[in-house]
């Protein structure tokens, strides 16, 4: 198994974050000001653009004065973690399989009665699209 695949991908990264999961993660994904140009008529700097790394987050030196943003790229068991065992009002646990549909591999979570059945080929982010549709439906609430 690829190593980044087992972190969610920059684009639910960077929804988890706006939706206020606390950002405690072994990696991250780091935008950095990649290039830089001086505005001569305000003397000031201005990012012309961006670029993306990812990495372990104990291991982040660049300069804050280049970081843009921070992303944190959880892990599937960090996410594990923030999943609510259940949902409240509801005794029923988070179901996760592993399938078959043609000749991928494709993981499936899902809470029974219906609330909700997600899926993707990387466990990291079928997970993660779990933890947005469950804080966007005001279904939980991480602390």
């Amino acid at each position: 198994m690829i190593l980044k695949d087992q972190f969610i991908n920059l684009e639910f990264a960077k929804k988890l974050k706006e939706l206020n999961v606390k950002q405690d993660s072994l990696m991250i994904h780091v935008e950095l000001a990649h290039l830089i140009q001086k505005n001569p008529e305000t003397e000031e700097y201005v990012i012309i653009e961006t670029k993306i790394q990812t990495g372990f987050a104990a291991n982040c030196y660049y300069d804050d004065k280049y970081i843009v943003n921070k992303y944190a790229a959880f892990s599937v068991p960090e996410l594990l973690e923030i999943l609510p065992e259940t949902l409240e009002d509801s005794s029923e646990s988070i179901i996760i399989q592993k399938i078959m549909i043609g000749k991928q591999i494709t993981y499936l979570t899902e809470y029974r009665y219906g609330i909700a059945e997600i899926q993707d080929v990387n466990l990291a982010n079928c997970l993660a699209k779990m933890l947005i549709h469950l804080i966007e439906n005001k279904l939980y609430e991480p602390s």
